[in-house]
């Protein structure tokens, strides 16, 4: 359908400018995403607390609201991901600890680390208790099944 099409292509660089600022601060421009290694290609400054954090997406995400539309949620998702090497605890604080929309990056982020990680490394209180906890395993099995057959 062509519903849309000028003002998508009018409001393109919305979207590849921020992503395009981020993979240069992360050293990520010139690598082939798809063969990365997170935790080995991307680079941090070696001091880069909530502060940093902080600065750095205003930067990005032209000193607006960090978190609060769906680029810079995604991008500071993505930042806490590729910062976190895998360890659960250090992606919450670099999703959720900073002065913006930080429940919906956390959301963002937790996804991206289900994604990649299952609940490897997530303490079991943040998962076996929760409400309708059988029914959304269940239907994360089914779905699971549905992509990649039952074994």
């Amino acid at each position: 359908s062509n519903h849309c099409v000028e003002e998508n292509l009018n409001d393109w660089k919305t979207v590849v400018e921020p992503f395009s600022a981020f993979l240069k601060a992360r050293s990520l421009d010139k690598v082939n995403l798809a063969d990365a290694k997170s935790n080995e290609s991307a680079q941090f400054p070696d001091k880069y607390g909530i502060e940093e954090r902080d600065a750095f997406y205003k930067t990005i995400m032209g000193n607006k609201w960090p978190g609060s539309n769906g680029i810079d949620s995604v991008l500071i998702a993505y930042d806490a991901l590729l910062g976190c090497n895998g360890d659960w605890r250090e992606l919450c604080h670099r999703a959720m600890i900073h002065g913006g929309d930080n429940d919906s990056t956390g959301c963002i982020a937790g996804a991206f680390y289900g994604a990649i990680n299952g609940f490897s490394g997530v303490n079991a209180n943040n998962y076996e208790h929760i409400e309708y906890h059988d029914r959304l395993f269940s239907v994360g099995k089914e779905l699971y099944e549905i992509q990649y057959g039952s074994n």
